[in-house]
C-alpha cells in the first residue's frame, strides 16, 4: 500500500488494544492508498496482539466487537489479512468473518496444512455460525514445475470449483514492490491475476 509509518498513526494492534480496553475509537484511524482502498496498517506490534487479546474475557471475540462499531458500518465489504498461523489472532479474524479465503503456496507442506485451517474453521463455526469457505487461492505458482501442478490437482479433486481458478504466479516482482512500498500494478500479469480473485470474491461476498 505503500503506507510509511508516523509516530501518529495508529495501527492494528493499537484499535485491538482500544477493543479489549474498552476505549472508544478514535476519528479517521483508516490510511487511504494511492488506488483509493481504505486500510488500517500494522507493524511489527502485532505480534503483541495475542498477549492483548487474552486478558479479554471474551478472547475471540474482540475483533468482532471491533468491527461492529459505527466506523466500520459504513463499508460493504472489509478483508482481513493474517498471517499463516493459527493463533489467538487469526481465529478473532474468523469469528469476526462471514467467510474465509485460503491461500495456498503451491507447495506440499502447505498442502497438508490446509486440514488444520479446515479443523480450525470448524471449530470457530461453533462460535460464528455464519462463517463460511469463501475458496482457495493458490499462491506462488509455477505452471512448469511438476509440485505445482500436483498441489493444484489435489486441492481441485478435494474442494472443486471452491479452488479459484486463477493462480496467483511466483514472481519477483512481488518481492520488489514489498521493498519499494508499492502496489503491484494492475498492468502486469501479477496484478491481473490478483484483480481476477478480488473479482470474484466482490461478486460472491460484497
Amino acid at each position: 500500500m505503500g503506507w510509511e509509518q508516523t509516530g501518529q498513526d495508529l495501527t492494528a494492534n493499537d484499535l485491538i488494544y482500544f477493543a479489549a480496553s474498552g476505549r472508544p475509537l478514535p476519528e479517521n484511524f483508516a490510511q487511504v492508498s494511492a488506488e483509493g482502498i481504505d486500510y488500517i496498517p500494522a507493524n511489527r506490534l502485532l505480534a503483541s496482539a495475542v498477549s492483548i487479546l487474552g486478558t479479554d474475557p471474551d478472547s475471540q471475540g474482540v475483533l468482532a466487537r471491533l468491527l461492529k462499531e459505527p466506523p466500520f458500518q459504513t463499508y460493504d465489504c472489509i478483508l482481513i489479512d493474517c498471517k499463516p498461523s493459527l493463533d489467538l489472532l487469526v481465529t478473532n479474524a474468523l469469528a469476526a468473518s462471514d467467510s474465509v479465503l485460503v491461500p495456498v503456496q503451491a507447495e506440499l507442506f502447505a498442502l497438508t496444512a490446509v486440514g488444520e485451517v479446515m479443523e480450525t474453521v470448524r471449530r470457530t463455526k461453533a462460535y460464528n455460525p455464519r462463517l463460511e469457505v469463501e475458496g482457495f487461492l493458490l499462491t506462488m505458482y509455477r505452471s512448469q514445475t511438476t509440485m505445482s501442478r500436483e498441489v493444484r490437482q489435489a486441492l481441485e479433486q478435494s474442494f472443486g470449483e471452491a479452488v479459484f481458478p486463477t493462480p496467483i504466479s511466483f514472481s519477483a516482482e512481488a518481492g520488489k514492490s514489498t521493498a519499494r512500498q508499492e502496489s503491484i500494478s494492475a498492468n502486469q500479469k501479477l496484478g491481473q491475476e490478483y484483480m481476477d480473485a478480488a473479482r470474484r470474491i466482490e461478486r460472491r461476498s460484497c
